[in-house]
């Protein structure tokens, strides 16, 4: 299906309206108000893009983006507005949810990590804006990180700046205040950093490192594969990308989690279309975050194995 990837795409104007209901089985049929309920409306396409509660606060996504630069600026107080930027969007062709990137765009805020072949590499923080309007995801803000030679990124799960309101008039008003600890990212910069260094120390046998890749993400083969032949050739397409990922870090970052990491981070952040893959950018990316901060936690400790690990995530 095709997503929506473009700014332009996703800031339609949405209005609200009552749901009404068609009663069936009669010669001149009645409609019914549906009391509590109201349809969102794509007003540029005329499609009804979420039916939600009398309650659901309706936040436009060009509200939602306006707040998230508010994000930007209160989470780093020492940035200007200039310095951030619109990275990616991403969403389904229905318009019914979407997430937007917010990039800061200068070096103030990057710190360097040196890999395993001793070259520093340049991290920065970005913003992501998720919205919907049709209750399948709440208002959220999130701080990421991505890697600045290629752009790949990933979610925390944890040490992470998270806001998260649900749609609801009592929860968001016409404001919304930022309340950023200080040192936070700090906080969370350095607990990311360590999470690199362990991954970037922990040797995987080649045999290995695809596997560890694939379980990172939940990449399996669907059941009875083999019984449908446009599934085997969706699995296959699948399965060849992802090999073809994992041979290209393998062969340039070495046989470590730091590189199966990045194999992981770049799938997910350009994660290909394909009727297997049920998971969006944004799931993927916070699935990537939490195997690094997992595995980086798991693979220290005394008893640690790969075949174990494995074993657990059949």
């Amino acid at each position: 299906m095709t997503r929506l990837t473009e700014i332009e795409h996703i800031l339609f104007k949405v209005e609200e309206y009552p749901v009404f209901a068609q009663l069936p089985g009669e010669e001149n049929p009645k409609w019914v108000h549906a009391p509590g309920k109201k349809a969102v409306v794509d007003m540029w396409s005329k499609r009804v893009v979420g039916v939600v509660g009398k309650d659901y606060r309706v936040v436009p996504n060009l509200d939602a983006i306006l707040w998230g630069y508010q994000a930007c600026l209160q989470a780093f107080p020492e940035t200007d507005i200039v310095e951030w930027n619109l990275g990616k969007v991403d969403g389904p062709s229905t318009g019914t949810r979407c997430s937007i990137d917010i990039l800061h765009s200068t070096a103030k805020l990057d710190f360097s990590f040196v890999e395993a072949g001793n070259k520093p590499e340049s991290y920065g923080p970005f913003i992501r804006v998720t919205n919907s309007y049709n209750c399948m995801r709440a208002l959220s803000f999130e701080i990421g990180f991505f890697r600045k030679v290629c752009g790949n990124g990933l979610i925390l799960p944890q040490a992470v700046i998270l806001f998260r309101f649900n749609h609801l008039k009592s929860e968001i008003g016409a404001q919304i205040d930022f309340d950023v600890s200080s040192g936070a990212f700090l906080k969370m910069r350095q607990s990311f950093l360590e999470s690199l260094d362990v991954l970037t120390g922990y040797q995987v046998a080649e045999d290995d490192f695809e596997l560890l890749a694939r379980s990172a993400l939940g990449i399996r083969p669907p059941l009875n594969v083999e019984e449908n032949r446009r599934t085997q050739e969706d699995w296959q397409a699948l399965s060849s990308c992802f090999s073809a990922l994992c041979d290209h870090y393998y062969r340039d970052l070495g046989g470590n989690a730091y590189a199966i990491l990045n194999a992981v981070t770049d799938f997910a952040s350009h994660p290909p279309n394909n009727r297997l893959l049920r998971r969006d950018r944004h799931s993927l990316q916070k699935k990537a975050g939490s195997w690094a901060s997992e595995f980086s936690r798991r693979c220290v400790m005394p008893e640690f194995s790969v075949s174990s690990y494995l074993g657990e995530q059949e």
